[in-house]
């Protein structure tokens, strides 16, 4: 397969008449080809004309990092959209139909994502990315690797940069009610600040709705848009994620009362078997670490947290 990766500003001499007459071809050693509008070490210059030779399909993605990656055939598992159709006869394909512009699909929810490698793997909520046509974050595409509906986790993936990853708790089985805690994330994220939101709370229970042990319930205020949020404790260790709150109208139904700050994480340990059995290589805390202020605690966070908005 030949792949055509662009570092080009525009997308506009990529058209007839308006395409320069000249380019640089680069063949790496697994066939993928490279063009640059610029001499590049290794390039080799070659006319417009053997350019247009091929008559190539070509499909576009972007990448988190903004840039714009061009294929004849696309790769699975990628959002590439059709954007020249270079053969006679030729039809679109899979890859190109998951694949919508900005004026096809629409914004129907928001979360939070918290990066677990510095390969782009990242966490949020299964209820955040749940029947999402796509997934983004920052305006660029959001891969959805795998989800775990009974625990509320998701594995994705930002492509195509290096990121800081969280720390995640070594011994999360030592974790005690009362603890101070902070939640980082992006609630209301159209409403609030779009440079992340810091709470305080603490680990009131353990466990949570009816004693599930595979959550812990906590006092940080949650918000539309909190969902997949790390729970952060005082060392900067994640030590859940942020996961549901108690339903007003059906708490006044039920018990004729509303709760305050009766919100819900998935534990620690349930984040690392999920991470241990997809195979994610995480970062753990050493043995001797140090409580850190709020003012740290949120400077770190904002390292690895991102938001993450569904479209459909």
């Amino acid at each position: 397969m030949k792949s055509i990766k662009f570092s080009l500003i525009a997308l506009c001499f990529l058209f007839s008449g308006c395409l320069q007459a000249e380019l640089y071809k680069n063949i790496a050693a697994d066939g993928s080809v490279t063009y640059s509008e610029k001499p590049v070490k290794g390039y080799k210059l070659i006319p417009r004309k053997e350019y247009d030779k091929e008559k190539l399909d070509l499909y576009l993605r972007i990448g988190p990092d903004g840039k714009k990656y061009y294929t004849d055939e696309p790769q699975d598992g990628f959002n590439y959209k059709l954007i020249i159709k270079g053969r006679p006869n030729s039809t679109d394909t899979k890859a190109s139909r998951l694949s919508s512009s900005l004026d096809q699909l629409s914004k129907v929810g928001s979360g939070t994502l918290f990066m677990v490698s510095s390969s782009g793997f990242a966490i949020t909520n299964h209820h955040v990315v749940k029947d999402c046509e796509e997934l983004r974050s920052g305006g660029n595409r959001v891969e959805l690797i795998t989800s775990d509906s009974i625990n509320d986790l998701a594995l994705v993936k930002l492509v195509d940069q290096q990121y800081t990853a969280a720390t995640i708790v070594k011994n999360p089985t030592k974790i005690r009610q009362g603890e101070d805690i902070i939640v980082y994330g992006f609630p209301l994220n159209y409403l609030l600040s779009s440079g992340g939101n810091l709470t305080p709370g603490v680990i009131s229970a353990i466990t949570g709705l009816g004693n599930n042990t595979n959550q812990i319930q906590i006092t940080a205020p949650i918000q539309p848009g909190s969902s997949g949020s790390p729970v952060i404790n005082k060392k900067g260790e994640v030590v859940g994620v942020v996961s549901m709150k108690l339903d007003d109208s059906k708490m006044l139904e039920h018990a004729g009362t509303v709760g305050q700050n009766v919100n819900f994480a998935v534990s620690g340990q349930t984040l690392k078997t999920f991470l241990d059995i997809n195979k994610i290589k995480y970062v753990e805390s050493g043995f001797i670490l140090f409580d850190k202020n709020t003012v740290d605690l949120a400077e770190e966070a904002r390292k690895w947290t991102l938001p993450i908005e569904c479209w459909k």
